[in-house]
């Protein structure tokens, strides 16, 4: 196997599973549910792994898919049975989005009781030794489907210590404030909860709740308030530094200590400015990435690797030697209980270690997310620089033609060179546009109608375009505030000749566009008008290709 190195950890969980069916072997169960789910991992029928070394301990080999790697391993047998106490398999397999990184997975099974296990589940993602390049960028957070189906089985109830765990929401309903405070509070709770409140003036959460709590599945709860009420209880229960409301997003770390102030820093929060300014999608994003990748849910004693669970089964065949020697030879039990106390010496210092590196990967964390958010406000401030900029330039085009407009437009051409200089910044008006113009067979007396018609289009169109909020129909929309009609499509007909189509196309930045939608004004020339218009979601501006007579038709032309 090759070489790993620069290993990012992506998810992992630790679960308390307890079998919910009388008279199962419930640890041939799950480890059957491994066994499935490492088949579709592979590519493989289940029946390939459906062997005596998948449950003692070994590795994959005859029938192993090419650069895939399986092991499995054991440690330990429960009393009275041959369950074993703890039970490891890794798998490891390509990364489909990069091919210079490597996926690992341990999966490992501890035996509790004969009801009762605890699963813990490490994913990483590892970049070869040999790999010159780019550093691959991190992949998107995901819950392994493994889990995923665990959760949802009827037969095993999951729990990360007291509170269970579930893939979608827990309401937190008005009047059980004080059970929430309790749950919050509980030192058996073994993973993060997550509090939603709601808007004070939309009532409705910032982020979305279902979606978080399915990211976060196996790792965190997610709970959202019934309702604004529910805001009022947790003023009134919760001390002031750990409260959420009003649209806040909380993450309570297990332990919650009410009475110690200082306390309230560990569960990090967000307001509802910082949601609206980071954006919900970058806030959901920082919490899945420290409950599914910062969190420390592990216990100390933990089995969270196959190495593990070697160190396992090595200490218990170095207390079988000392049974078996133990009238023989005492120098081996001494041994046996030196290399224990100093096994016990390296635990304290790894857990103390461990700790460390949990405060410092928290606060580096925290200052990656506010690097984020210092560049999200850049990001914003630089945006609003191009636009002041862009409003500038349009300004000053209007004030341009505000000052140069000595007399009205006496011509079709002229309104339309006038309404592309005063709506700089919502027009474009295209070359052939004033070609049309100029050469339309248009009455003068009629142009008031063709200035209000291309005035509306500036307006009222622009807006049902690019305002938000604005209704579906908006051919109706246009026709009710303006009295012109708005037409966004052509017949049936007409749109399979290609003839008629080249006709609504034209160059537009370095695109073909379709100016296909046009406005119409009058029926018969000269009083007829029509102009077509491509709507430009880059530039958000409407840019105007046909400004003149009526362009042919397939009912046109026929006649």
């Amino acid at each position: 196997m090759d070489t790993m190195l620069h290993g990012h950890l992506h998810y992992r969980c630790a679960i308390d599973l307890e079998s919910l069916h009388e008279n199962r072997n419930d640890w041939q169960d799950l480890v059957k549910r491994v066994r499935s789910w490492v088949a579709a991992v592979a590519g493989v029928d289940e029946r390939e792994l459906a062997k005596p070394w998948f449950y003692l301990g070994d590795h994959w080999g005859a029938g192993c898919p090419s650069a895939f790697s399986l092991e499995t391993c054991q440690a330990g047998c429960a009393p009275e049975s041959d369950v074993p106490i703890n039970w490891a398999c890794r798998i490891e397999h390509p990364c489909r989005q990069h091919k210079s990184c490597r996926w690992r997975t341990d999966i490992t099974i501890t035996t509790v009781s004969s009801k009762l296990f605890r699963l813990v589940l490490i994913n990483q993602r590892f970049v070869r030794s040999n790999y010159v390049g780019e550093e691959p960028a991190a992949p998107d957070p995901s819950v392994p489907n493994f889990i995923q189906i665990l959760l949802k089985a009827k037969s095993w109830k999951c729990s990360a210590g007291s509170e269970s765990l579930n893939p979608k929401p827990v309401i937190a309903r008005v009047g059980c404030f004080d059970l929430v405070k309790k749950t919050l509070q509980d030192s058996d709770r073994g993973c993060p909860i997550v509090y939603v409140s709601r808007d004070f003036e939309t009532k409705e959460p910032l982020i979305d709740a279902s979606f978080l709590a399915r990211y976060l599945a196996g790792t965190a709860v997610v709970y959202v308030a019934e309702n604004s009420e529910a805001d009022k209880e947790t003023e009134a229960l919760f001390q002031k530094d750990f409260r959420c409301w009003g649209g806040m997003v909380r993450v309570y770390q297990p332990r919650v200590d009410f009475s110690d102030p200082r306390d309230a820093r560990r569960h990090r929060f967000f307001t509802t400015k910082m949601i609206q300014e980071l954006g919900s999608d970058e806030v959901m994003l920082q919490i899945v990435r420290a409950c599914c990748r910062r969190a420390y849910l592990l216990r100390p004693g933990d089995i969270a690797s196959v190495e593990d669970v070697y160190a396992k089964k090595r200490m218990e065949r170095l207390r079988e030697l000392a049974g078996e020697r133990q009238v023989e030879d005492t120098e081996l039990n001494k041994l046996i209980e030196s290399v224990q106390e100093d096994n016990d010496k390296y635990q304290k210092e790894i857990e103390h270690l461990r700790q460390e590196v949990e405060f410092l990967t928290g606060q580096v964390a925290e200052r990656d997310d506010r690097l984020r958010a210092k560049e999200h406000e850049f990001e914003a401030y630089q945006q609003a620089t191009q636009d002041a900029y862009a409003r500038r330039d349009e300004l000053e085009t209007r004030c341009q033609a505000l000052a140069a407009l000595k007399e009205l437009p006496r011509d079709l051409l002229g309104a339309l060179k006038l309404i592309g200089r005063l709506h700089a910044g919502r027009v474009v008006v295209l070359d052939d546009a004033l070609k049309s113009a100029e050469t339309a067979n248009f009455e003068v007396r009629s142009l008031p109608d063709a200035w209000e018609c291309l005035w509306g289009m500036a307006t009222v169109l622009y807006d049902l375009f690019f305002l938000p909020d604005q209704p579906q129909n908006k051919e109706s929309a246009f026709k009710d505030a303006t009295g012109f009609e708005l037409t966004l499509s052509e017949g049936r007909q007409t749109n399979r000749d290609r003839r008629f189509a080249k006709m609504r196309t034209r160059q537009f930045n370095g695109k073909t566009i379709d100016i296909t939608p046009h406005v119409k004004s009058g029926n018969k020339p000269p009083k007829c008008l029509r102009v077509h218009f491509y709507v430009d979601h880059e530039s958000k501006r409407l840019v105007i290709g046909h400004c003149g007579d009526h362009l042919d038709t397939y009912t046109t032309r026929k006649r």
